[in-house]
């Protein structure tokens, strides 16, 4: 009797150690799909090692948040969807973070920030990767503290200023295609008031007045008097953007 409980208990264990085998081995991880939208041989082949560090990994306990997270800290792509595909399969979205802006460091070299404003290179120049043209400069004359850390987003010590640049920056689809450099400064002796200078490549110029109410309609207004300009020798000058006492928004052309 003693024999056969034995027997049957070794036959148990011995049934439940082969279904968990398979269940390991069905849904073993080993087949991982990657579309790359816009990429550099460098982050591919960062993002293909970490990879392959997840094929043979169990599908069902795979932490897709921490694998996001390692591609995201390792290379310049960033993650827009992981889906698992049962029993096997990996689908995962990539693109790469578009340069767009630099800050210029007390060293002398730049920090560059792709569109959502996270630092993702330092270098001795602000020109694009890509294409050579120059990123956007932003260029911060307030007293404010600037924070750039590679792979971090850029902060300032005074938030509001950073919403409302990013605000008045959202009316341009290609910063890049219109603009050489933003300068921020603050009035002297005046509180919160700030003023953004955009120079565009053109040659004009155009000036935000008290940036941090209603940021993005002075921008939008002023950008709409430039794509107004139909004569080749208007491109000079400053456009000029505030609000009048009733907060109605208007600009004007100064050359």
């Amino acid at each position: 009797m003693k024999h056969r409980k034995l027997f049957i208990l070794s036959v148990t264990l011995a049934a439940v150690l082969y279904v968990v085998l398979c269940f390991f081995a069905v849904f073993s991880v080993n087949d991982i799909s990657v579309n790359y939208s816009v990429y550099t041989d460098s982050d591919k082949a960062a993002c293909e090692q970490i990879l392959s560090s997840y094929r043979g990994k169990n599908l069902l306990f795979l932490n897709t948040d921490k694998l996001a997270q390692e591609i995201t800290d390792s290379t310049n792509l960033k993650v827009e969807s992981i889906t698992k595909r049962y029993p096997f399969s990996l689908d995962i979205k990539l693109f790469s973070r578009q340069e767009r802006f630099a800050i210029k460091t007390a060293q002398g070299d730049y920090y560059i920030l792709d569109d959502e404003y996270t630092v993702i290179d330092k270098r001795p120049t602000l020109e694009n990767a890509s294409d050579k043209l120059s990123n956007v400069l932003l260029e911060f004359v307030t007293g404010d503290v600037v924070t750039a850390e590679i792979k971090k987003p850029l902060t300032i010590s005074n938030d509001q200023l950073l919403q409302s640049l990013k605000l008045a920056l959202s009316c341009f689809d290609s910063p890049r295609d219109f603009l050489e450099k933003v300068t921020v400064f603050k009035v002297d002796n005046e509180v919160d008031n700030y003023r953004f200078i955009f120079a565009f490549r053109s040659g004009v110029t155009m000036e935000v007045r008290k940036a941090l109410y209603k940021p993005q309609e002075k921008c939008m207004a002023g950008l709409e008097k430039y794509l107004s300009l139909q004569d080749i020798n208007l491109y000079k000058g400053t456009i000029i953007c505030y609000t009048l006492d009733s907060g109605e928004v208007k600009c004007y052309h100064s050359y």
